[in-house]
């Protein structure tokens, strides 16, 4: 009998399964505020779970024009109001290296980001989803997520000098081309990851 992929153990499930999850982290960042909005349409009030919302504003920052300055305003707001504890501003840094404060071996995250997956690297489960699907996360507290299978991608060698880690990740997505892991969940073995800086 083979053993559970990352994905099974985490969302508790085997692939293909579609199940309802409760996030440990809900990533935004400057869409905060249109997320905030499709929430009231929802008649949302109150985040499920507040605790697990963490807001960054970054991507616009500072604010180059009268809305983005309303719509980190606005966002401020909704962060004061629910009391969020993981609530970045402006010059706090990017959301993505931020999660580095937040994440931990074995949560599940989801971000109103493509690149939420970067949180992978800190050994959690972590995705992309769209603004709708972080509203309603934030009214209900959970979400649906069909089990992926996994890719298996062994690292074996030391990088030679001048090869970072990025360059790998750009060798495997020239590999596998830019849409070949799409629904999968990337697992990456061998001795070659104690040579890759997340930094």
């Amino acid at each position: 009998m083979a053993g559970k992929t990352f994905a099974e153990k985490i969302l508790g499930a085997t692939v293909g399964s579609i199940v309802f999850r409760t996030p440990d982290l809900v990533l935004s960042h400057d869409n905060t505020s249109s997320i905030e909005d499709i929430f009231k349409k929802m008649k949302g009030e109150k985040p499920a779970h507040p605790e697990s919302l963490v807001v960054v504003l970054d991507h616009n920052a500072p604010p180059t024009n009268a809305k983005l300055a309303n719509d980190y305003q606005q966002i401020r707001k909704f962060a004061a109001r629910n009391e969020l504890k993981r609530f970045h501003d402006v010059g706090d840094g990017i959301c993505h290296q931020l999660m580095s404060e937040h994440a931990l071996p074995g949560m599940l995250i989801v971000g109103s980001d493509s690149h939420t997956c970067t949180a992978g690297a800190f050994n959690a489960f972590a995705t992309g989803i769209d603004r709708t699907e972080t509203a309603g996360i934030w009214k209900n507290g959970e979400t649906w997520f069909r089990v992926p299978e996994s890719l298996k991608i062994t690292l074996t060698g030391m990088l030679p000098e001048g090869v970072y880690a990025k360059d790998v990740a750009l060798y495997i997505i020239g590999m596998l081309g830019s849409d070949g892991a799409d629904y999968l969940s990337i697992e990456y073995h061998g001795n070659g990851i104690k040579n890759l800086s997340i930094a």
